[in-house]
């Protein structure tokens, strides 16, 4: 979506997983739904969160509270936090139209992110 809006030189994006085992790909189910929805995904390889990474970042998007709790960080919302939808559900073992169903949902929480992320931003910018 980022690119799609030619926002790439505002917003720098890595997707990183509490329980990730590095390097590996996007699963079966994730590159089926992502074609379906005719969204490049080739490049992706799979990043362990590491405790360090809330504090190098404007805004730090977790799918669900469960996630958000296990750091403290304050740049740290919930995608339902933000957007006041709710938490992402994981489609893991559910059938390709589950993840479908999960990618057109953060699709549409695209812009409500990126409204946060600008607005801490400029909060931190303040500060300085």
């Amino acid at each position: 979506e980022i690119k799609k809006k030619k926002l790439t030189a505002k917003y720098d994006v890595a997707s990183c997983g509490l329980t990730a085992n590095e390097g590996d790909g996007i699963s079966p189910s994730s590159r089926a739904a992502l074609a379906y929805l005719d969204i490049p995904w080739h490049k992706h390889k799979a990043k362990k969160f590491k405790d360090e990474m809330p504090q190098k970042v404007d805004l730090v998007v977790c799918m669900t509270r469960e996630h958000k709790a296990r750091f403290t960080a304050t740049n740290s919302f919930t995608v339902g936090e933000i957007t006041g939808r709710g938490d992402v559900p994981d489609p893991y073992g559910y059938p390709v139209e589950a993840y479908i169903k999960v990618a057109k949902y953060l699709c549409e929480c695209v812009e409500p992110i990126l409204d946060a992320a600008g607005y801490l931003r400029e909060k931190k910018n303040e500060k300085k």
